[in-house]
């Protein structure tokens, strides 16, 4: 599973970069965030790291914010672990209700998605205390949501 950062620091190498991190190594814990320094070299990078001590970044991570591959890889880090699309449907209603009672016991995050905020609604109150962490509004069939959700690791 992909490392999950609440944020990731692109280009944290350069000046603004630098105090952004800097910052961040004191505030992310106390206010129970995690974050990630990236840039396109390792040794930069790593040298920031030695920089901060012991507030370090929890994850390095290179890359080219040039890239549009190599920052679509990193946007879509799970935020949850499973996505459930179409929920509410009688397929995505079967695992919704299977993902319930596995997920925690997996120690799994995990959301539901559909088109209807209502369904979804419905949906997550007959779950009830067993309900996803996540709701996601929209539809599995126009790319552009699809891609602005960004908190996907497996669909099903």
């Amino acid at each position: 599973m992909a490392p999950k950062y609440d944020i990731l620091v692109w280009g944290a190498t350069g000046y603004s970069g630098r105090l952004v991190s800097r910052y961040l190594s004191r505030a992310a814990a106390a206010k129970g965030l995690t974050w990630a320094v990236a840039g396109r070299s390792e040794e930069k990078l790593a040298r920031l790291q030695d920089e901060l001590g012991g507030r370090r970044a929890e994850g390095v991570v290179v890359g080219d914010a040039g890239s549009q591959r190599q920052v679509d890889r990193y946007l879509m880090a799970p935020k949850y672990d499973i996505l459930v699309w179409g929920a509410t449907g009688y397929s995505g209603r079967l695992v919704s209700r299977y993902l319930s009672r596995a997920a925690a016991a997996k120690g799994l995050t995990w959301a539901v998605a559909g088109r209807s905020e209502e369904k979804l609604a419905r949906l997550q109150d007959e779950l009830g205390g067993r309900r996803a962490e996540g709701v996601v509004v929209g539809d599995a069939g126009s790319q552009r949501q699809v891609d602005r959700v960004g908190e996907m690791k497996e669909m099903i």
